[in-house]
C-alpha cells in the first residue's frame, strides 16, 4: 500500500485521510479487483474555473466529452451548495416556486464543475464499452445525484450504441429521514448517516476495528 501510496502521489494530489481509504485499497488488491481513476487532471478544472472552456489548449477541448448545461436543477444545486450546507440546498431546489435565474458570474465555475461531471462519466463508459462488466463508482456527493454522473453517463452511452447502460446512484443523507415524502428525489437510493445501521455508524465501526488492529499484524 505504501508503494501506491507513493506511486499516485496521494498526499500532494489528493491530500484526503489515507487511512479512509486504504481499507478499500487493500480489499481491491486481496481480491483482485481493478481500480479505474475516472477524474480529469486537476490542472484543467481550474483553468476552466477562471476562463471557461476557452481556456483549455484546442487539442485537449476537442478531446471531452459534450457538455450537458441545460440541467437546471444541477445548475441551482451547484449555486445553492456555495452559500448553504447540502441539505439546505438540495431543499431549496425541491421548494422553489418561483423561475430560477442563474448567476450569471458562476458560469466558468459551473462549466467546470459540469466537466467534472461529463469527464468521470466518459471514462467509465469508455472503460465499460472495453471491459464490460459492473464499475462501482466512488465520487464526491455533488457527482453522484441522478443529473450529475449517472444520467450523464446514460446518456453518452445511449449516443455511443450502448442503450442498455444502466446506472444506480446512492447519495449519503445528514437530513431528516422521518418523513418519506420529503426526502430529496434526485438520487435513486438514500444512505442515512444517522441512526441505526447508518453511514455514521458504519464510520464509527471501521474507526474502531483500525483501533484494535494497530500495530498487530492483519490482512486490511
Amino acid at each position: 500500500s505504501s508503494m501506491f501510496r507513493k506511486a499516485v502521489d496521494w498526499d500532494n494530489v489528493w491530500n484526503y485521510d489515507w487511512s479512509l481509504y486504504a481499507p478499500l485499497f487493500r480489499f481491491c488488491q486481496l481480491n483482485l479487483t481493478r481500480i479505474v481513476g475516472l477524474n480529469i487532471p486537476y490542472e484543467a478544472i481550474q483553468l476552466v474555473s477562471k476562463g471557461g472552456m476557452e481556456a483549455l489548449p484546442a487539442w485537449l477541448r476537442e478531446s471531452l466529452p459534450e457538455l450537458d448545461l441545460s440541467q437546471t436543477g444541477h445548475r441551482q444545486r451547484f449555486e445553492n451548495l456555495l452559500r448553504m450546507p447540502l441539505e439546505q440546498a438540495v431543499a431549496s431546489v425541491a421548494a422553489s416556486s418561483t423561475a430560477y435565474v442563474p448567476n450569471s458570474a458562476l458560469d466558468r465555475a459551473y462549466q467546470a464543475q459540469v466537466l467534472w461531471d461529463e469527464y468521470m462519466a466518459d471514462t467509465a463508459r469508455r472503460y465499460l464499452q472495453a471491459n464490460g462488466g459492473r464499475l462501482v463508482v466512488f465520487a464526491g456527493q455533488n457527482h453522484v445525484w441522478r443529473d450529475a454522473i449517472p444520467d450523464r453517463l446514460e446518456r453518452q452511452a445511449r449516443r455511443a450504441g450502448a442503450p442498455g447502460v444502466k446506472v444506480v446512484s446512492v447519495v449519503p443523507w445528514r437530513g431528516s429521514i422521518g418523513n418519506v415524502a420529503q426526502l430529496p428525489k434526485g438520487a435513486d437510493f438514500i444512505l442515512p448517516m444517522s441512526g441505526l445501521g447508518g453511514g455514521d455508524e458504519l464510520a464509527a465501526e471501521a474507526t474502531a476495528q483500525r483501533v484494535r488492529l494497530r500495530g498487530k499484524p492483519r490482512v486490511f
